[in-house]
């Protein structure tokens, strides 16, 4: 079941400001390491982490005060696709900031420390404007800040120290989330025989079924007693699976995925939903 809505925004602080005393720890020739993310070094994804989080607790706390979002981005330059913008901009930032990257995060805390305190339960049912993915129910966008703050801290620990794990309570937070999360990164490929249901269960706890028709996917609770396709895991391996952070045939010879029914089609389960 999902945390109470204070207790998640108490997490993200916690994780926010986790991350950044681990930074404190890094040498100096570690921000040049390359991360998890694709042509991003360390310094890349802090630097985008730190605008990030600025972003959002403004378009968070607008939403708070029941007030528009944040203007959208610009357009993407000659045809430039939303990722390759970002991730170009989170290249030019660093360069821009140098050898402030580290303190361009830690200034970017005091507004979330702000936002904790001014949030109340009530606050989960308002609407906050998701930079790319437009009205987002508060609840949920709150979550989406978590993952790309527990992710974006794994890309860069999971390079420096091999064997880093995700926070417990993040990754139980964040499996939860993939149900609202998984049709945002769904892939649609041509129109399937008869639809497939993938059903996620965690720690032996029936999560979520995904139904795939090829065309379009629908996520929810799980409907009726069998799935075409069982994925057992438990929440830090889900998460890592369904953000393209661990491939399904390493999760699944690491004894870490135990699957049910087809194994073709369980693979495709990561063809048809991945971050973009």
């Amino acid at each position: 079941m999902l945390r109470p809505f204070m207790d998640r925004v108490r997490l993200l602080l916690s994780r926010c400001d986790a991350f950044g005393e681990y930074l404190g720890t890094l040498s100096p020739e570690a921000w040049s390491h390359p991360s998890a993310c694709t042509e991003w070094t360390v310094a890349d994804v802090v630097a985008h982490l730190a605008g990030g989080i600025r972003w959002s607790t403004e378009s968070m706390d607008r939403g708070r005060r029941g007030e528009s979002g944040p203007p959208p981005p610009p357009p993407a330059a000659g045809g430039e696709s939303p990722s390759a913008r970002i991730a170009r901009e989170a290249i030019r930032l660093r360069q821009e900031l140098g050898g402030r990257v580290r303190a361009y995060y830690l200034e970017s805390l005091p507004p979330v420390r702000a936002l904790v305190g001014a949030f109340r339960p009530e606050d989960e049912g308002k609407t906050a404007m998701h930079i790319r993915r437009g009205p987002m129910p508060m609840g949920e966008f709150l979550n989406q800040r978590l993952a790309e703050v527990e992710l974006h801290a794994w890309d860069v620990r999971s390079r420096l120290a091999p064997g880093a794990r995700l926070d417990p309570a993040a990754a139980e937070v964040l499996a939860e989330w993939l149900g609202f999360w998984l049709p945002f990164i769904f892939h649609p490929g041509e129109q399937l025989p008869r639809p497939i249901r993938y059903r996620v269960e965690i720690n032996g706890r029936a999560l979520h079924d995904a139904l795939v028709d090829g065309l379009t996917a629908q996520v929810g609770a799980p409907a009726g007693p069998t799935a075409d396709v069982l994925l057992h895991a438990d929440p830090e391996t889900y998460v890592l699976m369904a953000m393209g952070r661990l491939p399904f045939d390493e999760a699944r010879q690491a004894g870490r995925l135990q699957v049910q029914g087809n194994p073709e089609t369980a693979r495709a389960f990561t063809r048809w939903f991945w971050p973009t």
